[in-house]
């Protein structure tokens, strides 16, 4: 996970890439640099902070229903919803 490679491309600007769980992983501080690092007044910033923050909390509610669909799965099927 420390390695440089996975934001950069041969061709264009950064990119970030890796296997899911890596790049999930990321949102929660990508989000907490990105706000002690930002330029509060510039309006780009806080519309990347917005979709940031918007990102982190999909990936909160992705892992809390993840656990709710496995428990639905472990159930017999007349008992699901």
């Amino acid at each position: 996970m420390s390695k440089l490679s996975i934001f950069e491309r041969k061709k264009g600007g950064p990119k970030l890439k890796g296997r899911a769980a890596q790049v999930a992983s990321l949102a929660v501080p990508m989000f907490h640099l990105w706000v002690e690092n930002m330029d509060a007044a510039n309006p780009v910033h806080k519309k990347i902070k917005t979709w940031l923050k918007m990102n982190m909390l999909t990936e909160k509610i992705l892992k809390k229903m993840q656990k709710l669909w496995l428990w639905d799965l472990k159930l017999p099927p007349n008992l699901r919803q």
